[in-house]
């Protein structure tokens, strides 16, 4: 028996090495590299992109979606969620195969802005006033599924106020305050790492770029530090997200000197790589593919076969747990066993 299923799981790996081979040639950029889906506000445009190396094709743009500040693949990756800046209040449901509004859900935000005490101000500080001459209103920057969870980057326009984390209902548009992050800054994308259960942010607006992770349950940020690549800070960045590939891949702000590139980070020192020119300077939200990309069925193939053969040479072996030797290594897997 257990030869039988150990055949079996040999049989998923090699179908799995001739797909990935197959589509390998098959797909545009460097055979096994990672695809995103990148958009430009600016143009209401939802783009492919390979990360290796950076390209960008357009799939296409629809004006219905207002101005987006980030974009967002739900836990099935069949739909794409985009808060418009113009609106402040909605929030878009792209399809993510051509960029086109397929419904928008008006969000409850918290109590809308606040106000400067004369226009002189230019509404850029929190001066409570009477007359209200001046309301800054509030705005969605930056989103992230962990879980069913849609969390979100919440700020007020003009930035005297730290953000704050809150979570958005996408079926309804209730939104519910999580807490203060303490960053003086939008956060300009949010990133959720699943191996070690940690929720990232990058500040973005007019500051240099800032990694930071986010207590998801209090809202509170601790810095990791700037965001460099070699000795120089990035002036500016507007979007993260974990690829399928682990890497973490940000954008730098649409002003910057490195407009329209894509940057790898690491998200232990801040650390960046300019990984190259996407041709597409104003792009501003990353987010992975939908459901069906030739990256995410590879992914989850290789997944369900390795688990599933792990699962299968440790079923019935020594309680204390499996060796799988190869060269000098040598791991454990104590847990797989039952």
């Amino acid at each position: 028996m257990r030869t039988a299923v150990l055949a079996v799981h040999i049989s998923f790996l090699r179908i799995t090495v001739f797909i990935l081979f197959v589509v390998g040639v098959a797909a545009p950029g460097e055979a096994g590299a990672q695809q995103l889906l990148g958009y430009e506000g600016s143009s209401a445009s939802l783009f492919s992109i390979d990360a290796s190396p950076p390209s960008a094709e357009l799939l296409g743009s629809d004006v219905a979606a207002g101005l987006p500040s980030e974009i967002q693949i739900s836990p099935g990756k069949t739909l794409l969620y985009a808060p418009d800046t113009e609106e402040n209040e909605l929030l878009h449901v792209l399809d993510p195969r051509s960029g086109s509004v397929v419904d928008s859900v008006t969000m409850s935000l918290p109590t809308s802005g606040f106000c400067a005490d004369s226009p002189e101000i230019a509404c850029s500080r929190d001066v409570d006033c009477p007359d209200e001459t001046c309301l800054l209103s509030n705005v969605i920057t930056a989103l992230e599924f962990v879980g069913g969870t849609l969390y979100a980057g919440f700020t007020r326009e003009g930035g005297a106020r730290p953000s704050q984390l809150v979570a958005i209902e996408p079926a309804t548009g209730e939104v519910t305050e999580v807490g203060v992050t303490g960053v003086f800054a939008p956060l300009g994308g949010l990133a959720y790492d699943q191996t070690s259960s940690t929720l990232f942010a990058i500040s973005a607006g007019g500051t240099p770029a800032e990694l930071f992770h986010v207590d998801r349950f209090t809202g509170a940020a601790q810095s990791i530090g700037l965001v460099t690549i070699g000795s120089l800070g990035v002036g500016g960045m507007t979007a993260l997200t974990f690829g399928d590939d682990g890497v973490l891949y940000g954008l730098p702000n649409p002003r910057s000197e490195r407009a329209g590139h894509l940057l790898s980070l690491n998200p232990r020192t801040a650390t960046a790589l300019d990984l190259g020119d996407l041709g597409v300077m104003r792009m501003n939200a990353l987010a992975l593919p939908e459901a069906g990309s030739w990256w995410a069925v590879l992914t989850a193939l290789a997944s369900v076969s390795a688990i599933g053969f792990a699962r299968s040479r440790t079923k019935k072996l020594r309680p204390d747990g499996w060796q799988w030797k190869l060269g000098a290594s040598r791991s454990r897997c104590p847990r797989l066993h039952g």
